[in-house]
């Protein structure tokens, strides 16, 4: 089996880092023999199973140049990301539909994200949800991380049987050794818990913000930059919301863009990971967390309660609620017990939901076509 796996690779982003996973996945499973980037113009060897077609920012129009090979292959995998394709609304700006039709082999197409407003107030109307349809109803077989987004999906006309709800895996414990991040930001000898992830309005900083006000000896850490200029408006605003706050404005540290040693040090050496989402479809902080065995607070949100629901990992608080979100922290530190239960059902989440098991799972789908 040739798969030709269409998908960012060297992007500083949680696409290119499941898309990694898996890869190394297909490789412990021992049916796939060997994996290549593309090469232009080059003659295909017969044991070829995966050739990685990376996408990179900046690059977007060269993606058609690559049709050609990939329909020499015996099916196509894409890792698919609204903001890499341009307006799914506009059918002369969004570049995705375009680009499936011109495929001739079958197409699986993860969707990582899942905008379901989309589908219920579309930019549009009538003709911006037909659009948004368009964005999934060119794949042969959808896959997707959560139930909520299959149903929500198969509510808007698409086919049930073809949407495969496949969570997202969680790699092997990281060690990491001599770090000096504790040291870099301060925070040898201090009580913390962290948010990580691109700086958006989704993550809650400002719930976490609120909820860290009373507990006087505890530091929040957020860890990360913004992803592109949108945020830039945003990242301002919320560093004179955090000077504002008395209380807290000199127990918050804004890091900047972690290396992968640096994050993992904070995290490991976190109370708790925090996070109080308002809005996501998947979460890969989630997955780093549950891989480093550490205690996590979540929202209340569909995403989340259906990974507590597969497995009873997660301590969970109201989506917006910082008084919630408070008293788990407060339980979190005073309850050791408590704490180290937490910590260790994200290790046996983690043991479970292996990038094996989604390789395996993804495996059957490629077969089934």
């Amino acid at each position: 089996m040739k798969i030709a796996f269409v998908t960012p690779w060297q992007e500083k982003d949680g696409i290119s880092l499941y898309a990694k996973e898996l890869v190394q996945g297909f490789k412990s499973t021992k049916e796939l023999r060997t994996f290549r980037y593309f090469e232009p113009a080059r003659k295909f060897p017969r044991d070829m199973e995966v050739m990685v077609f990376p996408m990179r920012r900046g690059e977007e129009d060269s993606w058609s140049n690559w049709v050609e090979d990939i329909n020499q292959y015996d099916l196509m995998h894409l890792q698919h990301e609204y903001s890499w394709w341009g307006s799914y609304t506009n059918p002369w700006g969004n570049r995705f539909q375009n680009f499936l039709k011109s495929i001739q082999v079958p197409k699986v197409v993860t969707y990582h994200s899942v905008d379901l407003i989309g589908f219920e107030r579309p930019r549009w109307g009538w003709w911006g949800k037909r659009q948004h349809r368009k964005v999934f109803s060119a794949a042969d077989q959808i896959i997707v991380h959560t139930q909520a987004a299959k149903d929500g999906l198969v509510k808007n006309d698409l086919k049930g049987e073809k949407i495969q709800v496949v969570p997202i895996g969680v790699s092997e414990r990281r060690t990491v050794k001599d770090s000096e991040a504790l040291k870099k930001f301060n925070l040898t000898g201090k009580r913390f818990v962290s948010i990580f992830g691109y700086l958006n309005p989704d993550k809650g900083y400002e719930i976490a913000l609120a909820a860290l006000k009373n507990i006087l000896d505890l530091y929040l850490v957020i860890g990360g930059d913004i992803q592109d200029e949108t945020n830039q408006q945003y990242k301002k605003d919320l560093r004179v919301l955090i000077s504002q706050e008395e209380k807290i404005k000199n127990r918050v540290v804004i890091t900047g863009y972690l290396g992968e040693e640096e994050m993992i040090s904070l995290m490991d050496s976190s109370w708790a990971i925090l996070l109080p989402r308002t809005h996501v479809n998947a979460s890969h902080e989630l997955s780093l967390a549950l891989s480093q065995g550490k205690a996590i607070i979540a929202s209340d949100l569909p995403y989340f309660k259906e990974v507590n629901e597969r497995y009873e990992c997660l301590a969970i608080c109201r989506a917006g609620d910082a008084g919630s979100l408070q008293k788990i922290l407060e339980k979190i530190l005073a309850d050791e017990k408590f704490r180290k239960n937490l910590e260790q059902k994200a290790n046996q989440y983690a043991k479970r939901y292996s990038w094996d098991f989604v390789a395996n799972e993804t495996l059957s789908i490629y077969r089934a076509l």
